[in-house]
């Protein structure tokens, strides 16, 4: 379960219903221990006829334990925004998004990121350390290697 829509359709399945955001309020995760690292609160619309709550429990993907801190690299130069980050992890198959994310601009020359989440994400949960790197830099020029010149490579 990722998303609300996800949170529905696992009701809806598991009890033969067919609710829709219109008929369940679905309240933001909260981190527990256990079999489950998640639960949401579920809150019938009054409005619509449905009264109750129940909390449904799930895991949320813990992001050090698909990127463990200080094994991923990311390459840049000066400031810029996370979303640099995340377009590189997203080349390495970690999809996440701005909305994601705690923090904004990253200082590649601080050689260290911490990838915080929000604590709302109903998909991800946790931080992770990035380690930075400048990005390499292209050189001009030849070198000239006895009898042939070759071009300078970066």
């Amino acid at each position: 379960m990722y998303n609300k829509e996800d949170i529905l359709a696992q009701v809806n399945a598991a009890n033969g219903t067919n609710y829709d955001d219109n008929d369940i309020i679905i309240g933001p995760p909260e981190a527990i221990t256990g079999t489950h690292n998640t639960r949401v609160l579920l809150d019938g619309d009054e409005k619509q006829g449905y009264t109750g709550l129940k909390y449904v429990t799930y895991n949320r993907i813990v992001l050090s334990d698909v990127i463990p801190p200080n094994t991923f690299y990311c390459y840049g130069t000066g400031t810029g925004p996370a979303s640099a980050i995340l377009d590189q992890l997203k080349a390495h198959g970690v999809d996440l998004t701005d909305r994601d994310t705690v923090n904004d601009t990253v200082n590649y020359a601080s050689g260290t990121y911490t990838l915080q989440l929000i604590s709302t994400d109903y998909k991800w949960t946790g931080s992770t350390t990035i380690l930075l790197q400048a990005a390499p830099t292209t050189m001009t020029g030849t070198v000239n290697a006895g009898s042939m010149t070759a071009p300078v490579l970066a």
